[in-house]
């Protein structure tokens, strides 16, 4: 009798994977550069210089007003969309290593749309370009990953993605300081051809191998990723049994809407990247710059937003320490509780900016910088990650990939409308109405965290589907690991 293929996880070499990990999450540094750029490009695009000129490499007349500047903000989520939806027959055609590299191009040929845009529709079609890119890399990467990692260091590289993407933001907010909006869409776009030089020394997916029947190829990627040691000949087969599982398994979409225990998590996913964009995140971080400057205070708006991102970055490690051990629900209530109080100060401010604003900038200045800090250090530790990841918690097998991608364009299409429509609810209700709605978002998104979500920290697949109703999966048609292991 073989060994089972837990007893050998500790075997498996760990390097080549965190080196083919981090060289695919170069990917997610850029995906945040994208939807970080607005931030400091905007502020540029909509402002004039000492001199009365535009910040332009070509045309000193070109400038954005504020209306058109949320578009080129938010019409990246629905580049991001389109490449969201395109991502899953990509990984099928081109493979996932092969799908990363060829998503460069689209990222490429947008940077410099922008970097030499001359007009508002270069623009716009350099950011959907852009936003291709982000969505084919959000399914690529984190698809790449799951299959070449190991189960005991899975959950670390899958945390890498979501880092790397919060130190693309800084990214774009530090350069952004230094570099005219032109220049540094330049400077992103050689991030992009570093991640493809770096995938391209990289090993195909052995699972992607395996499907497209080539054993022996899969054969050696796997002996690569896992080391010399390790019996691949035990996970191959894993993976072979999960193959069968995710072909003969799969639903149509309307299974998925007249089953409850389809139905419960899937509406559970959506609600949770509901409550994430409508909490105000990306209209948040792709208008930091402008926020800051609408506060007039004394501190600089493009400090601030380094600061913001800095914050970003440690909130994120902090949640990759701790989403294991304090569980999925209390991560979302204290997540959306901070982003809450943020956003009902951050509103008081600009109250006060309003109606009184030698108090506010007299004795308040400190009070956006905080709040700021507080609402990032807030997404970043449940309601940025959490859903992401309980999305590849909650589905079964059956409905998994089905539920995930409606689940994930729906998110974007949520961001488009959040950050297309913020400067106009700005003007409708003002700067402080603005954020007490999102502040009372936030507070039903405390609510529904506390009392609907269910738990999943240290849950099975199997223990999953039954606690949404679904029935009991007996041994023969487990998961495809237990169903391996119930064979030796």
């Amino acid at each position: 009798m073989e060994p089972r293929l837990s007893v050998f996880a500790h075997r498996a070499a760990q390097t080549p994977q965190y080196i083919a990990a981090l060289s695919a999450c170069l990917g997610a540094i850029e995906v945040g550069a994208i939807l970080g750029y607005a931030s400091p490009a905007g502020l540029q695009l909509t402002t004039r210089n000492s001199t009365g000129e535009s910040i332009h490499l070509f045309d000193d007349n070109f400038i954005l007003k504020k209306k058109e500047m949320a578009w080129v903000s938010s019409i990246v989520s629905l580049g991001a969309l389109w490449g969201g939806l395109m991502g899953g027959t990509a990984l099928n055609i081109f493979g996932r290593r092969g799908a990363m590299m060829l998503s460069v191009i689209p990222a490429f040929i947008g940077w410099i749309l922008i970097s030499l845009s001359v007009n508002l529709s270069m623009l716009l079609v350099g950011r959907v370009a852009t936003g291709l890119f982000v969505g084919l890399t959000c399914v690529t990467v984190n698809t790449y990953i799951g299959e070449i990692a190991s189960s005991n260091i899975r959950g670390t590289l899958g945390s890498g993605f979501q880092l790397l993407v919060n130190v693309g933001f800084l990214f774009a907010y530090s350069f952004g300081v230094i570099l005219d909006w032109y220049y540094l869409a330049f400077l992103c776009n050689a991030i992009p051809i570093i991640f493809a030089i770096a995938m391209f020394f990289n090993k195909e997916s052995p699972m992607y191998l395996l499907m497209k029947d080539r054993p022996a190829e899969a054969e050696a990627a796997l002996r690569h990723f896992r080391g010399p040691h390790y019996p691949v000949e035990i996970e191959l087969r894993t993976m072979r049994l999960a193959l069968q599982e995710q072909t003969s398994q799969k639903i149509h979409i309307t299974k998925l809407f007249m089953t409850p225990h389809f139905l419960k998590p899937f509406l559970t996913s959506l609600t949770l990247m509901f409550f994430q964009q409508f909490s105000g995140a990306n209209a948040v971080l792709f208008n930091l710059s402008t926020i800051f400057k609408s506060a007039g205070t004394d501190i600089s708006e493009s400090l601030s937003s380094i600061i913001v991102g800095m914050v970003f970055v440690v909130g994120t490690l902090v949640s990759s320490i701790f989403i294991d051990k304090m569980g999925r629900k209390l991560l979302l209530s204290v997540s959306a509780g901070m982003m809450c109080i943020s956003h009902v100060g951050l509103g008081f401010f600009f109250y006060e900016l309003k109606h009184e604003p030698e108090w506010a900038l007299g004795y308040l200045q400190w009070v956006p910088l905080v709040s700021l800090m507080l609402f990032t250090f807030g997404l970043a530790i449940g309601f940025a990650p959490v859903p992401w990841l309980m999305m590849g918690e909650l589905f079964s097998t059956e409905s998994r990939e089905l539920a995930s991608s409606v689940v994930t364009a729906m998110n974007w299409f949520f961001s488009f409308v959040v950050t297309v429509s913020f400067e106009y609810v700005q003007i409708a209700i003002y700067d402080f109405g603005v954020y007490w709605l999102f502040g009372a978002i936030c507070f039903a998104a405390v609510l529904f965290s506390s009392f609907v979500v269910k738990e999943t920290k240290g849950k099975s697949f199997e223990e999953i589907n039954e606690m949404f109703g679904g029935p009991p999966i007996p041994l023969t048609r487990t998961s495809s690991e237990t169903r391996f292991n119930a064979l030796l």
